[in-house]
């Protein structure tokens, strides 16, 4: 996914977003169990080639560190709706169950 803005729909810094970044980020990299969401699935190294064909809108929180740096967002509630992605996309692609 994009990390920068589109020239044509600048984003912004506000409080809520330096919050997200600076806490609720902050808290889940530090996670013991957050490792494995902080950068992009590679599906090569984990030998899952149809995870792009189940999840349509892969999402990290790498990826969500990058937008908060480079002022990707307009608002909290899109970073927050990334947030969410995250986790929607594990629950829809792992089983009940498996250790992710």
């Amino acid at each position: 996914p994009p990390t920068v803005p589109p020239p044509n729909r600048p984003g912004r810094a506000t409080n809520q977003l330096r919050f997200l970044k600076n806490t609720v980020l902050k808290a889940v990299r530090k996670h013991r169990f957050g490792w494995p969401f902080q950068f992009p699935v590679d599906t090569v190294k984990l030998n899952i080639p149809e995870y792009n064909k189940v999840i349509k809108h892969p999402m990290d929180f790498g990826t969500i560190r990058k937008r908060l740096d480079n002022n990707y967002y307009w608002s909290a509630k899109e970073c927050i709706k990334d947030c969410n992605t995250v986790f929607t996309n594990c629950y829809i692609f792992n089983k009940a169950g498996e250790d992710i």
